[in-house]
């Protein structure tokens, strides 16, 4: 038989059968239960609190783990990176050494050609004051050899010692010339082209060394006078009977009747020769790129022209300021041009007779052409073309 509580009495029996985690409020005969709701929070913050507890411990236990699992890895990484510190910095020092044993080789090789640059040119020099110390000798001699045929009897051989001595002289600098050939082409080569001229005819030596600059000229149609006739391959140039529909150009020559060469120059050393024949009137030389094109044209260098012309056959000049009136007995068919653009020379020679006719001196600032007028026509005279030739085809020897 159920025994029934007075009123006040606490019902623990039944207090003690709930489950201290269910916060529940209790309440029997009137009484709340509220010792038993504070019991389940505080166990429950236990529990979380020791939940944290764990999972830091595993943290921390799972970090130390990863440190010393990753510890060898870093600590090969970094030996790794020290052997090749080590490497680099040997290979380093390999080539400062190297570098400086190079360099040092280099400034002995610089030296010793800084030596025989001088001892060469010492003995070069001695050389030409001997050749021109001997020179008016020679010339002496030459003449008392020749007194009435000196022209023809020397080119012919008769007379050699002028010209075996020039001979002797240029082999003796060939050795000189592979060492150093741009100041020995300079000395040499410009000394006899001066003693060529002034004894006539060009040394072989000195015409091989002229006709080896040989360029590639062709004529530039844009440039020329509508009356003019140009070949195909831009070789050959005569005057029409009458004038081409041709574009405007401000390029183009109008009224004078001549034309320029397409490819320009503006350093180095150019050769070119055109066959003139038996034309009576003709001009030849070359023009700078900024020249007037339009009206009349003054050829003169202070212009931007440096030419010679045949005019009826018997006027022959070089168009220099002022004009110098050039010997009939030069008069060419074939017409050697040379330029030299940094030693600001302009020559013409006749390839024939390989003689010397003229050299224009001045300072070159821009861009030159070859210039070309086969000129007018003059009672069904003067018609023949101007041939620009291959210096190739012909035997240098």
């Amino acid at each position: 038989m159920e025994r029934r509580s007075e009123p006040g009495e606490v019902a623990y029996r039944t207090v003690k059968e709930v489950d201290p985690e269910d916060e529940v409020e209790i309440r029997w005969g009137g009484e709340t239960g509220s010792h038993v709701s504070s019991a389940g929070r505080v166990s429950l913050y236990k529990r979380t609190a020791l939940l944290f507890a764990s999972l830091w411990i595993l943290t921390l236990i799972v970090g130390v783990g990863f440190y010393f699992y990753k510890q060898p890895e870093q600590q090969a990484e970094k030996s790794r990176l020290l052997e090749s510190n080590s490497a680099l910095q040997i290979q380093l020092e390999t080539l400062q050494m190297n570098y400086s044993s190079l360099n040092a080789d280099l400034q002995i090789q610089l030296e010793t050609l800084q030596k025989n640059y001088s001892s060469l040119n010492a003995d070069m020099q001695n050389q030409m004051e001997a050749l021109q110390r001997n020179y008016s000798s020679l010339t002496t001699e030459l003449q008392q050899r020749c007194p009435k045929e000196r022209n023809s009897s020397y080119l012919q051989g008769d007379c050699p010692s002028l010209k075996t001595y020039f001979m002797a002289v240029i082999e003796h600098y060939l050795p000189i010339e592979k060492c150093f050939p741009i100041d020995t082409t300079k000395t040499v080569k410009s000394t006899f082209s001066e003693l060529s001229r002034m004894n006539g005819e060009v040394l072989t030596v000195v015409w091989k060394w002229i006709r080896n600059a040989s360029a590639d000229v062709t004529l530039d149609p844009e440039t020329a006078h509508p009356s003019l006739i140009l070949s195909e391959d831009g070789k050959q140039v005569r005057l029409g009977d009458q004038k081409q529909t041709l574009p405007e150009s401000p390029q183009r020559f109008d009224p004078v009747v001549c034309v320029l060469g397409r490819e320009g120059f503006s350093s180095g050393r150019h050769y070119w020769e055109v066959v003139v024949g038996e034309k009576t009137g003709w001009d030849l030389g070359v023009a700078k790129e900024s020249i007037n094109r339009k009206g009349k044209i003054i050829l003169s260098p202070s212009n931007g022209y440096w030419t010679i012309w045949l005019r009826n056959a018997n006027e022959f000049k070089a168009l220099a300021n002022p004009p110098v009136l050039l010997p009939l007995s030069l008069k060419p068919q074939k017409v050697g041009i040379y330029l030299d653009y940094e030693e600001g020379q302009v020559s013409f020679y006749n390839v024939e007779t390989r003689n010397h006719i003229y050299t224009f001196t001045d300072t070159f600032t821009e861009k030159l052409y070859p210039y070309f007028s086969p000129n007018l026509k003059s009672n069904g005279t003067n018609a023949h073309p101007m041939i620009i030739t291959s210096v190739d085809d012909i035997d240098l020897s």
